[in-house]
């Protein structure tokens, strides 16, 4: 439904926070049986990933907050930890 209203790509992201949801409780499998994740590596960049993603909307939120400039410090110190895209 969300997808109908203008949010076109929920569901791949959603579909990528369950895949690490499901590595985070059962870790690497290298037959991909209970994870999608075969290392770590390819969690951790999804990870980055999302995590680039998800901070998109947060930065249009931002002005309206009333603690904006502390908000923007840390969505700033965020931006700085994910790899370079």
């Amino acid at each position: 439904m969300l997808e109908e209203t203008g949010y076109e790509t929920v569901s791949a992201w959603t579909d990528k926070a369950l895949n690490l949801h499901y590595y985070q409780h059962r870790g690497p499998d290298p037959d991909m049986a209970l994870s999608k994740y075969t290392t770590r590596g390819e969690t951790a960049a999804d990870v980055a990933k999302l995590m680039a993603r998800l901070t998109q909307p947060v930065k249009t939120l931002k002005t309206g907050l009333r603690r904006a400039e502390k908000f923007a410090e840390t969505l700033e110190e965020l931006q700085k930890r994910l790899p370079a895209r």
